[in-house]
């Protein structure tokens, strides 16, 4: 999925930079042929295109502005899809509606060309998809062999074979173009999740948590649901370094990551380590309530967890105080708002005594 994921904003994104290359070719196309050409069908065929490109673009602005979420990757990967079967089939049939339109074979031969054009264009983006590229390629490419071949004279008969090679050239090349990127963007997805994750311990950090808070509040503000938030602190975990050693330190880190992680049962919600001790738990589309019952048994478990921590003053074991903050955004409050609200409640349950949710 995650890969899908990169492919498709690839591929979109890719496309963006392709728009003006399809629009400036199909209206170059219309504005020579329509001297000579069915009127009618060469205006319909115009404006079809017109309309897939300006499809095209704003899903693929929308996709690089990141206002098309990951929930919606496979919505994107349906609509973009046949979108490009479409267009391509669109594009194939301009050979049909031109060719014959002028016995002129300077007129042909800029036909022939432009519609090369536009299918070697395209593998520049589309490859990402093999097999969405090769029906694009041969959409486009059939009908300008068939044509040249049922044409029947010499200058068409090589020009139609000159046409199939290209078919067999493009076909190999974007194989070979699809290998590269995807390998690429295998590669930089790896990248980015190690950027993403904890080395220490195996969760999400702030960087990761700064984002998905980012498009979890978006998120909220579009649906008008609730939004939670949990700050965690471990209680006099200073203590433990200090005492027992970094590396005892480490382990209690990791440990209660695991548990905080085992205790989010939904898809949605996430733990990150927020900092030094901190943990940050976002819970979408969630209310108070249900929020501290989440914060309650994350806060249980990880005392009947039973870790040793004698220089406690609160416990004999380790023990944690979470603040809960809930929101219900709109376009006036910013995310910090959320932040401040988790965070002064921690500060109200360190000062009650700690070992509590506030």
């Amino acid at each position: 999925m995650q890969i899908l994921t990169k492919k498709v904003e690839f591929a979109v994104g890719q496309s963006v930079t392709d728009i003006g290359g399809n629009g400036l070719c199909a209206l170059v196309l219309y504005i020579v042929y329509y001297p000579f050409a069915d009127k009618t069908a060469l205006t319909i065929w115009f404006s079809l295109i017109l309309l897939l490109v300006i499809t095209r673009a704003i899903i693929g602005f929308r996709t690089i502005r990141r206002e098309i979420g990951i929930d919606s990757i496979m919505t994107v990967y349906r609509l973009y899809v046949p979108h490009i079967i479409v267009l391509g089939a669109i594009w194939g049939s301009a050979m049909i509606i031109c060719f014959n339109a002028t016995n002129n074979s300077g007129y042909r031969f800029f036909l022939v060309v432009e519609l090369a054009g536009v299918a070697a264009g395209a593998a520049g983006s589309l490859p990402v998809f093999w097999m969405v590229y090769l029906i694009f390629l041969f959409e486009i490419m059939t009908p300008v062999a068939v044509m040249l071949f049922l044409h029947g004279d010499r200058p068409s008969t090589w020009l139609g074979v000159l046409s199939v090679m290209f078919i067999s050239y493009l076909s190999i090349s974007s194989r070979r173009t699809h290998a590269i990127i995807v390998e690429a963007l295998r590669a930089r997805f790896k990248n980015e999740e190690m950027a993403r994750v904890d080395a220490l311990t195996g969760i999400p950090n702030r960087r990761c948590f700064d984002e998905s808070l980012s498009r979890e509040y978006r998120s909220a503000i579009r649906k008008g649901s609730f939004l939670s938030f949990v700050l965690i602190d471990v209680d006099f975990f200073k203590k433990v370094n200090d005492i027992q050693g970094h590396t005892a330190g480490d382990k209690v880190l990791a440990r209660i990551a695991s548990i905080i992680k085992n205790s989010l049962f939904r898809a949605g919600d996430m733990v990150a380590r927020y900092g030094g001790e901190e943990f940050a738990v976002l819970l979408p589309e969630t209310e108070e309530t249900d929020a501290r019952v989440v914060a309650e048994r994350i806060r249980s478990a990880i005392e009947s967890e039973q870790i040793p921590h004698p220089d406690s003053e609160c416990s004999e074991v380790i023990t944690i105080s979470a603040g809960i903050a809930v929101i219900k955004p709109n376009d006036n409050q910013k995310e910090q708002q959320l932040i401040d609200a988790a965070d002064e409640a921690l500060y109200k349950a360190k000062q009650n005594g700690r070992n509590r949710v506030i």
